[in-house]
C-alpha cells in the first residue's frame, strides 16, 4: 500500500508477487495486484487476478468490486454493471460501488434517459434517508462581506477538470469580494495541486477525513457557496454534500448528469451542453 501511493507501482507489484507466493489462497493479495495492474494499465492480467480473487473467496466485497471496476476500464459497461449489482446485493451501503455503477450506467449506449434518472435519483433518496436532517448554518447574512465558495474535488492535480477549473479561478481569485476555499479529496498534491492552491484563500487535504471530520472543517469555515466537481466520479464525497455542510450547493464540470441528490441545489452548465428547459426534467 505504501509503495502504491508512493507511485511505485513496479515495486509494489514485486511485494504483492511475494506475497501470494506464500500465500497464494489470499483473496486479499491477488486483489490488491489486480488493482496495481489496473492502475498500471494492465488490464488483462488485472481481470486474471480479479477473476482469481473473487473465485478464491466469492463473499470478498472488495474483490468483486475490483473485478466490477475493471469491467469498467476495459469499456465493458452492462457487464461491469451487472457485477456492481452484485457488490451491492452483498453490501448495499457500499457507496463507491453505488457511484461507480451509476458512472458506468451513463456510459452504457442504448439506455434511455429516464431510465437512468430514475436510478440516481434512487441512490440519492436512499443516501438521504439515512440522515439526519441538515442543521442550521452559522453563516452571517452580511450582503457586504466577501462570499465564500468552496470546491470539493480530487483533481485539482494534473486532471482535465483542472484544464476547465483553473481560469476560472484566476478570474474569481481577484475579485475582492469572493473567497475561494479547496477541499481536496485525492491522497497526493503535484505542481498543478500547488499552484492551484495560490488561487485559494483556504486549502485542505481532505483524502483521510470522514464526513464528520470534512462537514466540520466546511462549516467552520462558513462556506456559502459549496460546489462539487466529482459527481459520481473517483474520490468523489456525494454523501458529504447529502449532509448539506453550506446552504447552497452545486455540480459542476467533473459528472455529465444529476447527481441524484436533492441536497444539490443547481448543476452548472450551458445552453449548448443543456439547451434551457428540455432536459430540467432529469435533475434532481
Amino acid at each position: 500500500m505504501l509503495l502504491k501511493l508512493a507511485g511505485r507501482l513496479t515495486e509494489a507489484q514485486h511485494v504483492l508477487r511475494r506475497g501470494i507466493a506464500l500465500q497464494p489462497d489470499s483473496a486479499s493479495a491477488h486483489n490488491n495486484l489486480a488493482v496495481l495492474l489496473s492502475e498500471a494499465g494492465r488490464l488483462e492480467e488485472a481481470l486474471a487476478s480479479a477473476h482469481t480473487a473473487v473465485t478464491l473467496d466469492p463473499l470478498h466485497v472488495d474483490s468483486a468490486n475490483t473485478l466490477a471496476a475493471i469491467l469498467a476500464r476495459q469499456g465493458r459497461s452492462a457487464e461491469a454493471v451487472a457485477a456492481y449489482r452484485k457488490v451491492l446485493a452483498q453490501r448495499p451501503d457500499h457507496l463507491d460501488a453505488h457511484s461507480n455503477m451509476l458512472f458506468c450506467m451513463s456510459q452504457m449506449e442504448g439506455i434511455a434517459p429516464e431510465e437512468l434518472f430514475a436510478a440516481h435519483r434512487a441512490f440519492g433518496r436512499w443516501l438521504e434517508e439515512r440522515l439526519d436532517a441538515p442543521r442550521g448554518w452559522d453563516n452571517v447574512p452580511e450582503p457586504e462581506r466577501r462570499l465564500r465558495i468552496g470546491f470539493v474535488s480530487g483533481d485539482l492535480r494534473n486532471h482535465a477538470v483542472s484544464s476547465f477549473l483553473e481560469p476560472v479561478l484566476q478570474r474569481l481569485s481577484g475579485r475582492p469580494g469572493v473567497a475561494l476555499y479547496a477541499y481536496y479529496t485525492y491522497p497526493a498534491r503535484d505542481a498543478v495541486s500547488e499552484r492551484l492552491r495560490g488561487y485559494m484563500a483556504g486549502w485542505l487535504d481532505a483524502a483521510q477525513l470522514d464526513d464528520d471530520a470534512l462537514e466540520s472543517a466546511i462549516r467552520a469555515d462558513r462556506i456559502d457557496i459549496l460546489i462539487d466537481l466529482s459527481g459520481h466520479s473517483a474520490h468523489n464525497r456525494l454523501p458529504l454534500f447529502a449532509r448539506k455542510p453550506a446552504p447552497l450547493q452545486a455540480t459542476w464540470i467533473g459528472y455529465p448528469f444529476s447527481t441524484g441528490l436533492a441536497a444539490i441545489d443547481y448543476y452548472l452548465t450551458d445552453k449548448f451542453m443543456l439547451p434551457p428547459g428540455r432536459y430540467d426534467h432529469l435533475f434532481s
